[in-house]
């Protein structure tokens, strides 16, 4: 938790998964929101719409959610886009990178 208050995504996304498996949705939504802002994980976004179906995000959150994680794509040329992508995906659990990861 002291991680996720210093801003860690990779916190984040732990404590999402964590509170999600506790069945405490609504905490789970909050990490969510805050993973969407930087326009890193798409699958935030996945999450919070799948809250809003079930009623714990509210309509505006979930389009507050969803302009800042537009916003900060938006922000990033293609190149950028594409190797934010690739080192995403080079990333484990802990936030450490995976060796010799193959990634298409």
């Amino acid at each position: 938790e002291k991680a996720a208050k210093l801003g860690s995504l990779v916190a984040h996304s732990e404590l999402a998964n964590i509170a999600t498996k506790q069945r405490n949705k609504k905490k789970a939504m909050s990490h969510y929101q805050i993973l969407a802002a930087p326009g890193s994980s798409k699958e935030s976004n996945d999450e919070l719409l799948e809250g809003y179906k079930q009623r714990y995000v509210s309509k505006e959150e979930l389009a507050a959610a969803l302009r800042a994680y537009l916003s900060a794509w938006e922000e990033f040329a293609n190149r950028d886009r594409c190797q934010m992508a690739i080192f995403m995906a080079c990333m484990s659990n802990y936030g450490k990178l995976i060796p010799n990861k193959q990634v298409v």
